[in-house]
């Protein structure tokens, strides 16, 4: 995320935060050398519109991993992903390049159908019956507790990144473009 820390007298600008074993760590810049003073209150102020951007890429990215299962009749190995801005893509292990039209069709019939996002939490035991759809699961680290990102009938998968609430709210997709790269193929996408 990024933002705005409002104390007193000083501005920091919050050009990323993260959070590592229950500690949240801002990055950025002050506006002057200086810093917050312990125990100053400080007011936060998100960067909603890119947040509600990134999420709207990021749901759009999950249906674009069904779209390229349903091109290919198989679940497709991811090996990275960009959820913009200023870019998204994302980068999946096949040796031929898919139909950009088709796969806008598919994204966009889903993201018509405004179908329910739910997050939920689930134990070891549990996840095999609660994940759907979901490619690259032999990557997945040992945890405690899983979060899965559902949508209805479409996919179920582990996911730390923020999502929005219904596909309706991502807008128009569009594939901007597909190159091919050293292992497989980059899709670029956009929202609006």
């Amino acid at each position: 995320d990024k933002g705005f820390m409002d104390g007193s007298n000083l501005r920091f600008q919050v050009k990323k935060a993260l959070e590592r074993k229950g500690v949240v760590i801002h990055w950025g810049s002050f506006s002057e050398n200086d810093v917050f003073g312990e125990g100053e209150e400080v007011k936060c102020r998100l960067d909603w519109d890119r947040r509600y951007l990134i999420m709207k890429l990021h749901t759009a990215g999950h249906i674009l991993d069904y779209a390229m299962s349903c091109v290919y009749g198989r679940l497709v190995e991811t090996l990275g992903a960009v959820h913009g801005p200023p870019d998204a893509y994302l980068d999946y292990k096949v040796g031929t390049m898919p139909d950009a039209e088709r796969l806008e069709k598919l994204v966009n019939e889903i993201v018509e159908r405004d179908l329910p996002v739910e997050i939920i939490y689930v134990g070891r035991d549990e996840l095999e019956d609660a994940l759907f759809n979901a490619p690259n699961l032999e990557r997945l680290p040992e945890a405690e507790t899983y979060r899965i990102v559902r949508i209805e009938g479409v996919n179920a998968m582990p996911c730390m990144g923020t999502h929005v609430r219904k596909t309706g709210e991502i807008g128009r997709f569009e594939v901007r473009r597909i190159e091919k790269i050293s292992k497989g193929i980059r899709v670029h996408y956009w929202v609006s």
